[in-house]
């Protein structure tokens, strides 16, 4: 099995998981915090579970003449444990944050990958694996207080997340 780098930009169906951590964080956000002024450590023990099927099409891979198209019909990850840090940026009153968290992930799914090179036309399946690591986003973000807990504006976000993953099926691409 091949160990490569799979770059997923956090966005859309593939940020599930951090969207879920980020406003569980939030919602979860004691009132005094901002004003704390120094860095606040947070895990929420029911987030560390297996998440399933929560994203189907990755987005396509292509230059000229050639094109991967990815599908994922059926995934789980596990979020082994978690941390969550946040350290005020300015005053109380204005709510911004830069933050850090920490994800140790683990988990499968199926892969199909259609594969297109000129004339060469092939569909590939392969069951894919994310072995035990773990992700560090760094972020800033705006917390205010609403009436029924709080809103989080994301003000930087990372561009991409680096997932290890391993799989027969890129073994069979690179070999075309």
């Amino acid at each position: 099995m091949a160990d490569v780098k799979n770059l997923v930009p956090p966005s859309g169906s593939h940020s599930v998981i951090a969207a879920a951590l980020a406003l569980a964080v939030f919602l979860s956000l004691p009132a005094g915090l901002a004003a704390a002024g120094a860095p606040e450590a947070f895990r929420f023990e029911k987030l560390n579970r297996a998440y399933s099927d929560f994203v189907e099409e990755l987005a396509p891979i292509g230059e000229e003449g050639m094109s991967i198209q990815l599908t994922s019909p059926s995934q789980t990850m596990i979020l082994r444990d978690h941390r969550i840090r946040l350290s005020p940026l300015g005053p109380a009153k204005d709510g911004a944050f830069s933050g850090e968290v920490e994800l140790d992930i683990q988990g499968k799914g199926a892969l199909i990958a259609d594969v297109v090179m000129g004339p060469i036309v092939r569909q590939l399946t392969d069951e894919i694996v994310v072995p035990p690591q773990t992700l560090r986003l760094a972020g800033k973000v705006r917390i205010r207080r609403v009436a029924d807990g709080y809103e989080i504006t994301p003000d930087q976000l990372p561009s991409r997340i680096e997932v290890a993953v391993q799989s027969r099926t890129i073994n069979q691409i690179l070999a075309l």
